[in-house]
């Protein structure tokens, strides 16, 4: 089991043995991590790259294709799915019937979108959005050391999600406003905190010449 597998999974414990979906970019895609969450009821879907392991070999970017087309693959509960509206894209999932194959156009001459691409794009517009929320206001730094980051990081999505709390509790604060308020209440708080004294050590050296 890699190191992502087991990210995925032991994030997804919670969810287990409920008929859950979950959706994730390839990065964290891998057929393996799929037939395991599929054996504890949650089905998944997601962007793959075409040369992951256990995928169908000679396809993906290497079919020929055109805009509309679209090809599929199944193994098991598995099925790969390559489209192409203005570049090709490569879906794996377990979680919708396997697609027909072929090429399809809408009313007004434009490659169909999948019913399951629209539905990935818009769960995964939340990540794409808290993303943005995030970088906007970010306590990182470019210019710091890459140890440091991930600590930051991490601070920086328990304040968007303590915002989303205050948010679903009716408050009608932008995330602009909720980190100024925060960061004020931390710099007040501070000041509060009474600081230690530090007194300067006495000079230890002696001359043995002088007399006490």
């Amino acid at each position: 089991m890699t190191a992502t597998h087991a990210n995925v999974t032991g994030l997804a414990a919670r969810i287990e043995y409920v008929g859950h979906k979950l959706y994730m970019d390839s990065y964290f895609l891998s057929s393996s991590s799929f037939d395991d969450l599929h054996t504890k009821a949650v089905n998944c879907c997601g962007t793959v790259r075409p040369n992951r392991n256990r995928m169908p070999k000679n396809f993906g970017h290497k079919v020929n294709m055109k805009r509309g087309d679209l090809k599929t693959k199944v193994k098991g509960n598995l099925t790969t799915i390559v489209w192409k509206d203005k570049q090709k894209g490569n879906t794996l999932m377990n979680m919708y019937s396997p697609q027909l194959e072929g090429n399809f156009f809408g009313k007004h001459g434009k490659a169909m979108q999948l019913a399951m691409i629209q539905n990935y794009d818009r769960h995964m517009r939340f990540v794409d959005k808290s993303d943005h929320m995030i970088k906007c206001y970010s306590i990182s730094r470019w210019t710091w050391k890459w140890t440091k980051k991930p600590v930051f990081h991490l601070l920086d999505l328990t304040i968007l999600n303590s915002f989303i709390i205050l948010t679903s509790r009716g408050s009608k604060l932008s995330y602009r406003q909720f980190s100024l308020t925060l960061v004020r209440a931390l710099v007040q708080e501070a000041g509060r905190v009474p600081r230690p004294q530090t007194t300067r050590p006495r000079n230890s050296f002696h001359d043995p010449s002088t007399k006490t």
